[in-house]
């Protein structure tokens, strides 16, 4: 993000709870959503022109598996 940031883009980070927005940069905007939720999911990244996870889904999660590797190619 901070590359990014400083390479001038707009970037947009994806917080579960409120309390961790202070783990992203302070010039990044920000959203809270749960990211097993694709509805949440799908919402949040609407209208954006990249999308980068770094998630990692526990094994029992294929919802979110399943939505990121079908659901975001440009």
């Amino acid at each position: 993000m901070s590359e990014a940031l400083t390479r001038g883009h707009h970037v947009t980070g994806v917080v579960g709870t409120e309390n961790q927005r202070n783990k992203l940069p302070a010039e990044a905007n920000y959203c809270v959503a749960g990211i097993s939720d694709p509805r949440q999911l799908t919402q949040v990244v609407e209208g954006q022109d990249l999308l980068i996870s770094a998630a990692r889904p526990w094994k029992t999660d294929r919802h979110l598996s399943s939505w990121l590797g079908h659901s975001c190619h440009g």
